[in-house]
C-alpha cells in the first residue's frame, strides 16, 4: 500500500457521488490501480465557487501540514458548494484534497497528474465515467512510516456531545449528566470547555461520582433566577432511588443542555481532544 495527497477537481458531467472510504480506478501515467479516497477541505476563509482559480490545477501545489483540515463525507462540486453557500455565507472550502491509498505500489512524480474514473460501470450507459482529478501534492511510500507521516496531516472532525444540568450546587457550579457513559474516562475530557443552553460557558473540572457524572465550572456565574430553580436538593427513595424534594419545582425546569464540541484528528495517535 502507498499513500498520496492529492489537490482535486471534479466533472461536472460525473453523475455519481465522490465519497470518502469509496474505491475507484486511479491512473498515474500508464498505469491504473484500485485506490480508496479520504476527503478533506481547507475552510481557513473564503469558498469553492467564490475562489475557482484556487483550484487550478497549475497553482498553489505546496501543501500545508501547519494548517487544519476538516474532514468531508464527500468531494463537493462547484454547484453542490453555491447551493451550500446560499444558505451559509462562506461556508464552503476554498480548496479539496484527497487521500488516496493505493492497493498496490504506484510509480508517479511530485505533481503528476492522477485521474479518478468509475471504469467498472456499464459501458452501454450514456455516463461519464471519469470523476476527479488532480495533482499530487505529497506521497508516502514507506509502509513503515505511514502512520507517523499521516499524523503530520492535520484532518479532524468535528465531535459534539450532548448532556443535562443535574442540579447547581452554587452559583459558579453545577453537575451535569447524560454527557458519558458510565465506563467512559472522564479524565481526559477535563479541562475542555462547554457551553449551557441558557447561554453560559463553563470547564469540564472532572468526575462526580462512579455514574458519568460530571463536574463544571462557571467562570462567570449563572444567573440567579437559574441558581434558585436548580439547587434544590435530592432525596434518596426508599428503593434508594434519587427523588426531588420539591416536585413542583421539578415540573417548572425547562431541561439545561450541556453542549460539548471538539475536534479529533483522525490521524491523530494520540487520540487527542482538541478545541478552537
Amino acid at each position: 500500500m502507498c499513500e498520496k495527497f492529492l489537490v482535486v477537481s471534479t466533472y461536472d458531467t460525473f453523475q455519481g457521488n465522490i465519497a470518502s472510504k469509496a474505491k475507484f480506478h486511479i491512473t498515474s501515467g500508464h498505469d491504473t490501480v484500485m485506490g480508496r479516497l479520504t476527503i478533506f477541505g481547507d475552510y481557513s476563509g473564503g469558498n469553492l465557487s467564490s475562489q475557482t482559480a484556487a483550484l487550478s490545477l497549475d497553482s498553489q501545489l505546496d501543501f500545508d501540514l501547519s494548517k487544519d483540515y476538516l474532514y468531508q463525507d464527500e468531494l463537493l462540486t462547484a454547484k453542490q458548494q453555491t447551493v451550500a453557500d446560499s444558505g451559509i455565507s462562506g461556508a464552503g472550502p476554498v480548496k479539496q484534497y484527497a487521500l488516496i491509498q493505493f492497493e498496490k505500489p504506484v510509480t508517479c512524480q511530485q505533481h503528476a497528474l492522477i485521474i479518478g474514473s468509475k471504469l467498472d460501470t456499464d459501458i452501454h450507459a450514456n455516463v461519464c465515467r471519469i470523476a476527479f482529478h488532480g495533482r499530487i501534492l505529497l506521497g508516502i511510500s514507506d509502509p513503515q512510516s505511514v502512520a507517523s507521516q499521516l499524523s503530520k496531516v492535520k484532518v479532524y472532525k468535528t465531535k459534539v456531545k450532548e448532556g443535562l444540568v443535574e442540579r447547581v450546587m452554587d452559583t459558579y457550579t453545577v453537575i451535569g449528566k447524560n454527557l458519558f457513559k458510565k465506563e467512559t474516562n472522564v479524565a481526559s475530557f477535563t479541562g475542555l470547555k462547554i457551553q449551557l443552553s441558557t447561554g453560559e460557558a463553563g470547564v469540564i473540572e472532572g468526575g462526580f461520582g462512579q455514574s458519568g457524572k460530571i463536574k463544571i465550572r462557571i467562570p462567570a456565574g449563572l444567573q440567579e433566577d437559574i441558581v434558585k430553580k436548580y439547587s434544590g436538593g435530592k432525596k434518596k427513595s426508599k428503593k434508594g432511588e434519587e427523588e426531588s424534594t420539591n416536585q413542583e419545582d421539578d415540573m417548572d425546569k425547562e431541561p439545561i443542555k450541556i453542549i460539548l464540541t471538539f475536534k479529533r484528528y483522525i490521524y491523530d495517535l494520540d487520540k487527542k481532544m482538541k478545541q478552537s
